[in-house]
Formats: C-alpha cells, sequence, structure tokens
C-alpha cells in the first residue's frame, strides 16, 4: 500500500476566529482513494472559534479511512492545554463505525493546545472531523 500525506493549514480570521486544519490522506489500494480531514472548533453553542494546536497525530486513523462523514466530539481542556474529557457525540455524527470512532477518540485525546494562563480551568468545546 502506497500512501502519500500532504498537509495544509489554514487560519481565518472573519468576526469570531475560525480554524481549520486539512489534511490530504491518498490511499493506493485497489484503486485510489482520497479522503481529507478537516477538523472544525466550536464553542458547544455552535459557534466557530480558534485553538492553537500543538500536537495533533492522525496516523492511527489513516488506514481505516473508509467512508465520508462527520465525527463530533465534545473535548474539554484544562489551562495547560493537556486534554481532560473526550466525549462521542453520536446525533451529531453521521458516522457510526466503532473502531473508527474509537481511533479518533484516541486521537483527540492526544492533542495538546496551547497553554492558557486566565480564565476558566477547564475549556469545552466541540470538535467536528469531517472526512471528505
Amino acid at each position: 500500500m502506497n500512501l502519500k500525506i500532504s498537509y495544509l493549514c489554514l487560519w481565518f480570521v472573519i468576526g469570531f476566529n475560525n480554524a481549520s486544519f486539512s489534511q490530504s490522506i491518498d490511499i493506493n489500494q485497489s484503486g485510489q482513494q482520497t479522503f481529507t480531514i478537516v477538523e472544525n472548533f466550536q464553542t458547544l453553542q455552535g459557534e466557530q472559534l480558534s485553538k492553537d494546536v500543538r500536537y495533533r497525530n492522525l496516523e492511527d486513523v489513516k488506514s481505516l479511512l473508509n467512508q465520508s462523514g462527520e465525527i463530533a466530539i465534545k473535548l474539554c481542556i484544562n489551562r495547560k492545554g493537556i486534554v481532560t474529557y473526550v466525549e462521542f457525540l453520536g446525533i451529531e455524527s453521521s458516522i457510526k463505525d466503532k473502531v473508527l470512532i474509537r481511533k479518533f477518540l484516541q486521537a483527540a485525546k492526544n492533542y495538546t493546545f496551547r497553554p492558557k494562563h486566565a480564565g476558566n480551568k477547564e475549556e469545552c468545546f466541540r470538535l467536528v472531523f469531517s472526512i471528505i
């Protein structure tokens, strides 16, 4: 199996801070399949927000990508930028593959964010992975 990975990071500022990270993964098996993972950070009320991700690793999910759709996760981080809680939001997700969901939950749990010294001790938000 041949894999080609390319990264594109886009930052937009329109009203609220919007951030999206696009990771394109080309998988060459019997035919060529291309999947793009787009992260969307939102408040729990659905407003877009910007998150300064210091570390992400989606290597474990790339071999399982076989469908398009969305996986929504509730994610909480502490002031140090460490993930303290992850929860699958099934009602907001179109993908129901339990193995793929588990891998995305594990990937989200391993994210780290820029530390924040002021504000709440814990901040929770929605992270939606759109697989297209």
